[in-house]
């Protein structure tokens, strides 16, 4: 990480200061507006962009990662969005875990590129990520084109992030959020990877596409294994 100039006091993490740029990037956004479904998705990136570009002004020695969740009072479906920052010159984007989960959310490919866990951390890991893009998409109703869901969730050091085809094939990334903190367009970009991965795949005329197999193909292996390191 760049070295940063000043005292350990001016290094430290406040959080008033933090809580602060929080609040005021909230005001400047909605104000006293009311909700409404149209502005919700424009609201959480101005929201994200503000934070972020605050957060990153601060020059302090920290990775962020902004979520906005914009919901009604009255328990309707509810907005999310995140967004990531790190530094390009130091960190280093490593996947511990790459998956894909069918429609019925059965596991139809996992490999893993750390020791750290045994693989029924991961196969845990994944099979939460499919009941949070469950609820995620029933609550959004899905009105969008983007197939990227962004960052699901985080359990103890590992980050899950999602991405869904229209055929509703999910494919999973699992990070260490401790190692590395990814733009989401970077994510998106190896999601796009995978899915092409996996449209060859399907293109193979002998590739049995039944959705209870699981993918035994030594060559979409090692296409993950070329996404994962680069």
């Amino acid at each position: 990480m760049e070295e940063f100039s000043g005292s350990i006091e001016e290094k430290a993490f406040v959080v008033d200061e933090v809580n602060n740029i929080i609040k005021e990037s909230i005001e400047n956004t909605v104000q006293n507006a009311a909700y409404h479904h149209n502005k919700v998705a424009q609201w959480n990136s101005n929201v994200l962009e503000q934070t972020l570009k605050k957060l990153t002004g601060l020059n302090k020695p920290f990775k962020y990662i902004v979520t906005v969740t914009i919901m009604q009072k009255n328990g309707a479906g509810l907005h999310a969005a995140s967004s990531c920052y790190w530094d390009n010159s130091s960190d280093v984007m490593v996947l511990t875990c790459v998956s894909l989960i069918g429609k019925q959310n059965n596991l139809l490919f996992i490999k893993t590129f750390s020791p750290s866990y045994d693989q029924l951390k991961y196969h845990y890991l994944c099979h939460t990520a499919c009941d949070v893009i469950d609820e995620r998409v029933a609550s959004s109703l899905r009105h969008t084109n983007d197939l990227y869901l962004g960052l699901l969730y985080s359990m103890d050091d590992l980050a899950v992030f999602g991405y869904m085809t229209n055929t509703r094939i999910k494919f999973l990334i699992v990070l260490p959020v401790s190692d590395s903190v990814i733009k989401d367009q970077d994510m998106k970009n190896k999601f796009r990877r995978i899915h092409n991965a996996y449209i060859g795949l399907c293109h193979n005329p002998f590739f049995d596409q039944c959705d209870d197999k699981m993918i035994n193909s030594k060559r979409f292996s090692n296409v993950i294994d070329e996404i994962a390191n680069f």
